[in-house]
């Protein structure tokens, strides 16, 4: 809640719209909402007769709407990053920007005004209504869309003829699940894209089971540039997967078109021109950065951040730095290794989050896993969080799980010194519902060593003789 007002406070909205219960935050965080001048209301409410309802606004009025012409870089939208690393900043979204998005769009997924979309994030269904599409908004609860039923979302996928849909794996994964237990399939389905975290491999294998006449993507985006990269089931092959399950990181594809990106050195510096970055070669882990026709140029009233986020080149265009962290491997393609903020480190070496967590998440009784830095006696050492199958274990199936986690450590040379049970599902952001908030985690453990609480859920891991890897 605090994040959404202080959205509301850098945005300084001048008209509001919304349902009842936004308007009893608005009363209650009233500073926050000092810039707003009228207010609209989803319907009449006794609570709020002065808010004018937009069913009355809808019953009073047949005319038709009207355009307001824009330029090339007005403001249009402002659509807010997600907070899971960090405060939520303000995207300046301009009519080139979403031009270049549609375009993209289009040329990458084929997409006409025959397909039909289903948005698992009803705001998306701006730009594919824009390609003139038709959008079928299915009965999820934006708030918890992992608590939607399956069977109900698999029925709305093939009862409307429904080709191309965009969601995260913790979403999209459930329906698999089902869909395949169940030998449901989506025959009509054109495109899949999954994103907005990493898919395990064993998802990834159910996706293709499920769109039998088309293809699912995994591209990497973010809300100041997306999409920039894809990749498709028909290259997705059990190389790849098991390259993904040997620490490889995770494959997102190659740049979609009139898009360029590169690897630079990882620092926390300001880096004003590309001419001061050092590019990477292929095969050299750095950090993600784009330039084309979806790059957003800035944060709204935040120079701080754009000065951060943003690299320029001498004739004024723009790269943004993703703060994911990646390479390039010896056919083109991208290979996303965790985000810059989730690096940890044990001695001298740098270890990245989903490279490393892909060498686990296929263990047996683990649903997911997320690697974290603590402190140890002093040192900081590299613990690994499990979320396992079942919330209640006996300590004989929590030894078992923890033989094979070392195990696969010895393998790859991981020197793990901390293995924590959460008896509950991983905290995760509130719009995908699928990336990890891992400092969450971290401070979790990191009280649970301190104040000697929560003994049942950590063991300690004696790993002799491991070189990082």
């Amino acid at each position: 809640m605090r994040n959404v007002l202080d959205c509301v406070r850098q945005a300084k909205p001048d008209i509001f719209i919304g349902i009842p219960k936004a308007f009893v935050l608005k009363i209650c965080n009233h500073q926050a909402f000092d810039s707003v001048k009228f207010n609209f209301i989803d319907a009449g409410h006794c609570i709020f007769p002065s808010y004018i309802s937009l069913q009355k606004i809808k019953d009073g009025d047949d005319s038709e709407g009207y355009t307001h012409p824009r330029d090339a870089e007005d403001l249009t939208f402002l659509l807010f990053t997600s907070g899971s690393t960090g405060a939520p900043k303000g995207v300046v979204y301009t009519p080139s920007i979403f031009q270049g998005q549609l375009a993209t769009l289009r040329s990458t997924f084929s997409l006409t005004p025959d397909d039909v979309d289903m948005p698992i994030i009803p705001s998306l269904v701006i730009g594919t209504l824009c390609l003139g599409m038709r959008v079928v908004i299915p009965p999820i609860n934006p708030l918890k869309p992992t608590s939607m039923d399956p069977k109900v979302i698999a029925k709305v996928v093939n009862d409307c003829g429904v080709t191309f849909s965009f969601g995260s794996p913790a979403v999209w994964g459930k329906i698999a699940r089902f869909s395949v237990d169940h030998a449901i399939n989506f025959p009509k389905m054109k495109h899949l894209l999954v994103a907005g975290a990493p898919s395990s491999a064993t998802t990834l294998r159910l996706f293709r089971k499920i769109v039998p006449n088309g293809r699912f993507h995994t591209p990497l985006g973010a809300t100041e540039c997306t999409p920039i990269t894809t990749i498709s089931s028909d290259e997705l092959d059990e190389a790849i997967l098991s390259r993904q399950e040997s620490g490889g990181g995770f494959c997102v594809g190659r740049p979609t078109r009139n898009h360029t990106i590169r690897m630079i050195g990882i620092t926390d510096d300001d880096v004003p021109m590309i001419s001061e970055a050092k590019v990477l070669s292929e095969g050299d882990i750095g950090e993600i950065i784009v330039k084309g026709p979806v790059v957003t140029k800035l944060y709204y009233e935040n120079k701080f951040a754009t000065r951060k986020a943003k690299i320029y080149e001498s004739n004024g265009e723009v790269w943004h730095r993703t703060g994911d962290v990646g390479y390039f491997d010896d056919q083109g393609r991208i290979w996303f290794c965790g985000r810059k903020a989730h690096m940890c480190n044990s001695g001298d070496e740098t270890y990245y989050s989903v490279k490393v967590e892909y060498c686990f998440s296929g263990l047996a009784g683990i649903n997911r896993v997320a690697l974290v830095n603590i402190s140890l006696n002093g040192q900081k050492v590299l613990a690994l969080c499990i979320e396992p199958t079942q919330r209640f274990m006996s300590p004989t199936a929590r030894r078992t799980i923890v033989t094979d986690i070392v195990q696969v450590a010895r393998r790859y040379r991981i020197p793990l010194r901390v293995i924590a049970f959460h008896a509950r599902q991983f905290p995760v952001d509130k719009r995908h519902h699928a990336k990890i908030e891992r400092h969450l985690l971290a401070k979790w453990v990191q009280d649970s060593l301190t104040r000697l609480r929560c003994n049942w859920a950590i063991y300690h891991v004696s790993m002799t003789n491991i070189a990082a890897r």
